[in-house]
């Protein structure tokens, strides 16, 4: 305009001008973020930034294993640095073979999801189940394990150990969102003090 037009502007009118035109590429959604690569920490960059995310909503529960198999469910909490954990063996009917609580002091999350797990493999052998369907919400834990990654001492000799029991007792670890693990996670949490 001011070449074209002989219109002069001030600084604060063409900050003005490019603050509108920002605003409204944002909210029209128009601007692509490949055009803007390298530009993110300009300030005026933020107004194209908009981005409109569809909103899913899945139904979570606890799911029964097939005829012939036990579902083992494990977890850990923490509560103040303290971790304890908890799991249960139920069949495809829902019914409960045992469950168990154990507080274990400190501990990081990862390691206390692997005792867990491994609790609960240990409890299924001493009592001679085996053909398991075996859940955790810890999807880190989950895929370590099922992918055979190496850890540090003394994670990785929990790693090895549950590697063994899911082969000796013919199971099957997954991982399964915690919505789904709720009673898992409410014994897990129960702080109970003896």
């Amino acid at each position: 305009m001011a070449r074209f037009q002989a219109s002069s502007f001030t600084a604060d009118q063409v900050i003005f001008q490019i603050e509108r035109f920002l605003g409204q590429i944002g909210r029209g959604v128009s601007a692509f973020y490949n055009f803007l690569l390298g530009d993110w920490d300009c300030l005026w960059t933020g107004f194209a930034r908009a981005r409109y995310r569809k909103t899913q909503i899945d139904l979570m529960s606890w799911r029964r294993p097939s005829r012939g198999w036990l579902k083992l469910n494990s977890d850990a909490s923490m509560v103040h640095g303290r971790a304890s954990r908890g799991g249960v063996l139920q069949d495809h009917g829902g019914k409960v073979f045992f469950a168990y609580y154990k507080e274990f002091g400190k501990q990081d999350v990862l390691s206390a999801e692997a005792m867990s797990l491994l609790e609960g493999l240990k409890l299924c052998a001493n009592q001679g189940y085996s053909s398991l369907v075996v859940e955790s919400d810890s999807r880190v834990l989950v895929n370590m394990v099922c992918f055979g990654a190496l850890s540090k001492w003394p994670l990785c000799n929990l790693l090895r150990e549950i590697r063994h029991w899911l082969e000796k007792l013919n199971g099957s670890l997954h991982h399964m969102y915690r919505e789904a693990n709720s009673v898992t996670d409410t014994l897990a949490s129960l702080q109970l003090r003896f």
